[in-house]
């Protein structure tokens, strides 16, 4: 059965986006089970990469283990949501029983603080979380991978839209443009050729071509073109997964005072 890396990959990443929301009551122990999960894993990849000939077997398995790791998953995050609201009720009770000018200041100094405290765990959560996912992917890549996202990304191309074909041919100023194309591996030269074949289509002329192996993206290709940039990379994924979850936890980390 043929895996599909992209969903694999964004199942991973959509569970490291919940993550972040495990609070002191689960923090420790749900981190010990994504490290022994990430144990694991790499132990299998370098099994096979030791002599495994069944890959087919070893990617249903590890298939398999995704599918109860997300079965999991979503427990353990209304547990942890459960005790946050928990803790914040209890102190806004407390904060409840004071009176005046003193009850209205402590409200306030117990909810900063517990703000604090939320915004402080959820950024070092988000930052533990990405740093795993971006090793756990990396451990992951592969050459056999690699070939996998290129096909994705040929077929993303072929699917893009008529304004993001304008704004990519724009950036083609003349023939002598160099087309930059960025793998985190060397990709074969039919590879190559199919993604000259395609941003030929769209440019309309034979370009020059670089091609160029940069780890750092993990997996994907990396199209540039006079500061104009396509990618379809794990590396920019991740990146853009980090804007989002910090602005998500700079958001709720904004406190609610509830009048009484």
């Amino acid at each position: 059965m043929q895996i599909d890396w992209f969903t694999v990959i964004a199942q991973i990443i959509n569970f490291f986006i919940l993550v972040w929301l495990l609070r002191r009551f689960l923090y420790k122990p749900i981190l010990s089970a994504i490290d022994d999960r990430e144990k694991k894993i790499v132990g299998q990849i370098q099994d096979a990469e030791n002599g495994k000939s069944d890959a087919k077997k070893e990617k249903e398995l590890f298939v398999e283990k995704n599918k109860t790791f997300d079965e999991q998953k979503e427990q353990r995050v209304k547990e942890s949501v459960d005790a946050v609201k928990a803790e914040r009720k209890k102190q806004m009770d407390q904060v409840g029983k004071e009176a005046g000018v003193a009850r209205e200041e402590h409200k306030k100094s117990l909810l900063k603080m517990q703000d604090d405290m939320v915004k402080t765990i959820a950024e070092k959560t988000q930052r533990e979380v990405l740093q795993i996912s971006r090793k756990t992917l990396t451990d992951l890549a592969s050459v056999s991978l690699e070939e996998q996202t290129t096909a994705v990304f040929l077929e993303k191309l072929r699917a893009m839209k008529p304004e993001e074909i304008k704004r990519f041919t724009q950036a083609f100023k003349s023939d002598s443009d160099h087309v930059l194309v960025a793998t985190a591996f060397e990709i074969s030269s039919g590879l190559q050729t199919q993604i000259r074949s395609e941003v030929d289509k769209m440019l309309g002329v034979s370009g020059v071509y670089d091609f160029k192996v940069l780890p750092q993206i993990i997996s994907g290709v990396e199209l540039s073109l006079n500061g104009y940039k396509l990618a379809w990379t794990v590396s920019a994924y991740l990146d853009a997964l980090k804007d989002g979850v910090s602005e998500t936890a700079k958001q709720n980390a904004e406190p609610v005072v509830e009048e009484k």
